[in-house]
């Protein structure tokens, strides 16, 4: 069995995806284009003609409309999963965070049964042969089970020392049951006529009787009284369902409520057992232990309502809310968004590992008038060569830059990119190293470089024909202030260039 895949992600990171998803599976088939811009996925994935059967997005390489990503990513994914035509696809999301990222849960609680995030050591690793492995085979709830799994509390377990929650659980799931049998049971009604079947046949039988025999008032009157009466049952039908909605939302808030106090008082006899150990100055040798955390165990008990039926406002507002309280305490501003908003500097701390790369995109970036100040900040965050060459450059310290380009190893300096080649090219050409300055800039065919280069050359050689002259004492007074002259017009030109 082979799978089709569509990436969300931007081209570079796609460009590294494809070759690495084809190498470990023979399994994958990935579609050549991709999807850089979050919010066009789904319009994206139904333009795809067979849908494909995955839609696999790198959440910090692909770009989003706000600084809210996780929550601009969750609610997109929420909407391609509801969505009547692209439900069918199934999603996966590689994220750099650590396994224990409460975000992981919230994916894992909306059904995105593929979550590829990074290890605690590193957050942005992950293992592409895993990835293309799992994707290989159907989805499987297994593969997020680590993600609702939290301080020793599993899918299907009991939380500890609380049986009057246990017994609230049982209570939710049996009020989802009875929703689940009243909705069928109006859905099946609903979806032949808008009245009953068995009704609709009175009716008829009715009016046949009406037609054919003399109309009276009684029999009209009876005729829109049995309308009536059947209007009352269905509208007795949808009260009964949005009452017992009511009453699901009401216990989530209700069983959300006891979680929170039981979590507060868990956390105050904690602090309690603290305060005892310390005074009695217990050794560090003691091993102290320590409770069952169930903070954020709130989410497991929403499972059920999940899975069954659309996310209503209640738990979703919940989920947003939690949500965006994380974010401002850890969330990492995304790559991708730092990069588009020009935010150079922020992208250099939090993303040193791409410092070349940040570099590279700055320069091209023509909204960055001051390419030297913007360089003295991302030099903060790395002393790598090829930024202290750009720092040379900028700052007019031409043998500075030489100087580093001559002596740097690392590869980026000895396979130089086009805007890098050009400016060690001019540097070599201010230092007076005209032949080096020509070999560099030779790949580029570069037409105004090679005109500077070749200008700068025929300055530099006359002057040095004339102070030759001056000092073999060729010239009389008069013609050796005249070269003096012209020495310092050609230099004031060469400046110029």
């Amino acid at each position: 069995m082979s799978f089709t895949i569509l990436l969300g992600m931007d081209d570079e990171t796609a460009d590294i995806f494809r070759p690495g998803l084809i190498k470990y599976s023979s399994s994958l088939e990935v579609i050549e284009k991709n999807v850089s811009i979050f919010h066009n996925a789904k319009q994206a994935i139904k333009l795809i003609n067979p849908l494909p059967d995955i839609f696999l997005v790198s959440a910090n390489h692909i770009r989003f409309d706000s600084n809210k990503y996780q929550e601009e990513l969750l609610k997109g994914l929420l909407d391609i999963k509801m969505d009547e035509i692209t439900s069918e696809v199934r999603l996966a999301v590689q994220i750099d965070a650590e396994p224990k990222d409460p975000f992981l849960r919230s994916l894992a609680l909306i059904q995105i049964q593929d979550i590829f995030c990074g290890t605690d050591q590193n957050p942005a690793g992950f293992n592409m042969a895993k990835l293309a492995k799992q994707l290989s085979v159907k989805a499987n709830i297994r593969n997020i089970q680590s993600f609702l799994t939290f301080g020793g509390l599993k899918i299907g377990s009991q939380l500890p020392q609380d049986d009057i929650l246990m017994g609230r659980i049982k209570q939710l799931e049996k009020i989802v049951k009875i929703l689940t049998k009243e909705k069928n049971f109006l859905q099946s009604k609903l979806d032949i006529n808008s009245i009953p079947q068995k009704n609709y046949d009175e009716i008829l039988a009715k009016l046949r009787e009406i037609k054919n025999c003399k109309i009276t008032d009684q029999a009209i009157k009876d005729l829109f009284e049995k309308l009536i009466k059947i209007s009352q049952n269905k509208q007795d039908d949808l009260d009964h369902i949005f009452a017992l909605n009511t009453k699901l939302n009401n216990s989530i808030i209700d069983l959300n409520s006891e979680i929170e106090q039981l979590e507060t008082n868990m956390q105050e006899k904690q602090g309690q057992e603290k305060n005892i150990l310390n005074n009695q100055r217990i050794s560090k040798t003691m091993v102290i232990p320590q409770r069952k955390k169930i903070k954020k165990s709130k989410w497991f008990l929403l499972i059920p309502a999940v899975l069954i039926l659309t996310p209503g406002p209640v738990l979703l507002n919940k989920i947003y809310s939690d949500l965006n309280q994380r974010q401002q305490k850890s969330e990492k501003p995304i790559f991708s968004r730092l990069i588009s908003l020009g935010n150079y500097e922020k992208a250099a701390q939090y993303y040193p590992q791409k410092i070349i790369k940040i570099e590279d995109l700055m320069l091209k970036d023509k909204r960055i008038q001051d390419k030297y100040k913007m360089i003295q900040k991302i030099l903060k965050y790395s002393k790598n060569d090829v930024i202290r060459l750009d720092y040379e450059y900028f700052q007019g310290n031409y043998r500075g830059a030489v100087h580093i380009y001559e002596k740097s190893s690392i590869p980026q300096l000895t396979k130089l990119t086009n805007t890098r080649r050009i400016m060690v090219a001019y540097s070599l050409m201010k230092t007076g190293s005209i032949k080096e300055a020509k070999d560099i800039a030779e790949p580029l065919n570069n037409h105004q470089l090679n005109k500077r280069i070749i200008a700068y050359s025929k300055f530099l050689n006359a002057n040095k024909i004339l102070n030759n002259k001056i000092r073999n004492g060729d010239l009389t007074q008069k013609e050796k202030t005249k070269a003096k002259q012209q020495i310092k017009k050609n230099q004031k030109a060469m400046e110029k260039i």
